[in-house]
């Protein structure tokens, strides 16, 4: 029985999130009970983030070199400082970003509920979480340490870059699904605030990072 509410849980929130959000809500058991498993998703992921981006900016923009020979580039350490570190900075991520998230309940018109916030936040925020996580799983397995100089892009590289925009994406969708579900906001104002807003900030981060690329 706890395996099939396992399973339940977790494919609603992917595939049926308008169901995860309305059943969820109204039974808070669950969700409660799976709140330690989803920061643990979102913590590590958020530390992964941080990782990768502090050795793109050491490759490509110019940082300090010396973390390609640190311990957090073998894959013991990358995962150790991911999850410690994930945790520790995810949490203030988590806060601001659930109180953000709150303040755009507000401004579509909707009545302030912290309660609400953070649960639509931090369970829309493990779709993308949970895919950095996978991708950086297959890259153990397969590639020697976490990060290579003048490495030269595969096939899974390109599929992951795809997947992950679509992720991105996707995630916004579920998270404005979770806010017209539970939520009393107003349709237009929701749609500009937790739909059109996020696209443009995605697709301004997703032009930066190509526009660097290409620059360097």
């Amino acid at each position: 029985m706890k395996s099939s509410s396992f399973i339940r849980f977790w494919t609603d929130l992917f595939f049926r999130p308008k169901k995860f959000f309305e059943t969820n809500w109204k039974d808070k058991s669950l969700y409660l009970r799976y709140f330690p498993l989803a920061f643990l998703i979102y913590g590590t992921a958020f530390g992964i983030d941080r990782l990768d981006y502090a050795f793109f900016k050491a490759d490509v923009i110019g940082g300090d070199s010396a973390i390609f020979n640190s311990i957090i580039n073998s894959w013991g350490g990358y995962w150790l400082v991911a999850i410690v570190g994930g945790m520790a900075g995810g949490y203030l991520i988590y806060l601001i970003g659930s109180w953000f998230f709150n303040l755009r309940l507000k401004l579509s018109k909707g009545t302030s509920d912290m309660e609400k916030s953070r649960f639509i936040f931090l369970y829309s925020s493990v779709i993308p979480s949970s895919i950095i996580i996978f991708i950086t799983l297959v890259s153990t397995l397969f590639e020697d340490k976490p990060y290579e100089m003048n490495y030269e892009f595969i096939v899974w590289d390109i599929i992951s870059i795809f997947l992950m925009i679509f992720i991105l994406f996707y995630s916004v969708y579920v998270s404005y699904t979770g806010v017209r579900t539970i939520t009393d906001v107003s349709k237009w104002p929701s749609v500009f605030w937790f739909l059109i807003l996020p696209v443009i900030y995605y697709f301004l981060q997703l032009l930066s990072i190509v526009k660097i690329l290409f620059v360097f």
